[in-house]
């Protein structure tokens, strides 16, 4: 159900990002539920984070998850899939934004060779 009495957030572009915030090799793959703690990134009071995700793997069906920690129904999520294998996905992911600014990722468990992540904005 739409409220349309509800004011529209503004979205706060990061700007020119020079280096991504996460990178494979410090992310988990094991195929469980993670933190990723955007809090030193975004800003109390966002309600939406919008994510740029870019994987790669020589497999295809390797995947990338990303959600609100309460929102656990598979509709809920971010998703990003290597499609074929050696093959470079990006994918811009919105998730709606927890007060404590963390999310939780969770990815294949065979692994990602690449997994590169990067908070492109929020809205506030």
């Amino acid at each position: 159900m739409t409220d349309f009495g509800r004011r529209f957030d503004r979205f706060v572009d990061r700007g020119n990002v020079t280096a991504w915030d996460w990178r494979a090799s410090g992310l988990t793959h094991d195929d469980n539920w993670h933190d990723l703690d955007c809090s030193l990134i975004v800003p109390a009071g966002a309600t939406l984070i919008l994510l740029q995700a870019n994987i790669f793997d020589t497999s295809s069906g390797i995947y990338f998850f990303v959600r609100h920690p309460d929102l656990t129904g598979y509709g809920n999520w971010g998703r990003v899939y290597t499609q074929v294998g050696n093959l470079k996905t990006v994918a811009d992911l919105l998730i709606q934004c927890p007060a404590d600014r963390i999310l939780e990722y969770k990815i294949d468990a065979d692994g990602l060779e690449a997994c590169d992540l990067s908070v492109r904005g929020w809205f506030i």
